[in-house]
């Protein structure tokens, strides 16, 4: 078990949350993209993402400051853009954490963080690369969010793919969108 601890990002961290976000997501908001984007273009986008939302995002440090994990929470503004029924909602986005240190409770960690500072209902848009769970379904769950709905095709329609980790090795039928939520009232 790595020790760390949960922390509230600071400017400083920007770069360093943006490279892993770009590591294990891709981009962080939807940016619609017509041709593959470097790596260092990926980053850019989404260090724009998350100064943007800077004060509402936690990390995951190592004792040596290293960033191994991320979350934020953002006001979501765009309607019921996944048929939800709900338009006003909170939203957990740019949730990540390093490879290295999966499977030792930081997401759920930073999902908990986060929710202390949650005002309303949350969702949480998240993808799955296995076909099956997405990947950050069981901090989720463990959190008391619920799936309450799974989007076909979603990130494919959306124009999401040539910003994706694996745009250059896509499996279609591996790739989910699950929609969580956690209902305060």
């Amino acid at each position: 078990m790595i020790n760390y601890s949960i922390k509230k990002a600071q400017k400083g961290d920007i770069k360093a949350i943006a490279e892993l976000l770009s590591r294990y997501l891709g981009t962080m908001d939807f940016i619609p993209a017509v041709q593959k984007s470097s790596f260092a273009e990926i980053v850019a986008l989404n260090e724009k993402s998350v100064a943007r939302i800077i004060d509402m995002v936690v990390v995951a440090k190592t004792k040596d400051n290293q960033i191994i994990g991320v979350a934020g929470l953002d006001d979501h503004k765009a309607g019921d853009v996944y048929g939800i029924g709900l338009t006003s909602y909170q939203e957990i986005i740019g949730l990540a954490v390093d490879d290295k240190y999966r499977k030792q409770g930081i997401a759920k960690a930073l999902i908990a963080f986060l929710m202390q500072k949650a005002t309303q209902n949350v969702v949480v848009e998240a993808w799955g690369d296995t076909g099956q769970e997405a990947n950050a379904h069981y901090a989720l769950i463990a959190n008391g969010f619920v799936r309450i709905k799974r989007l076909k095709d979603f990130y494919k329609n959306r124009g999401d793919c040539p910003l994706c980790v694996y745009r250059d090795k896509c499996n279609a039928q591996l790739c989910t969108c699950d929609i969580y939520l956690k209902k305060f009232f």
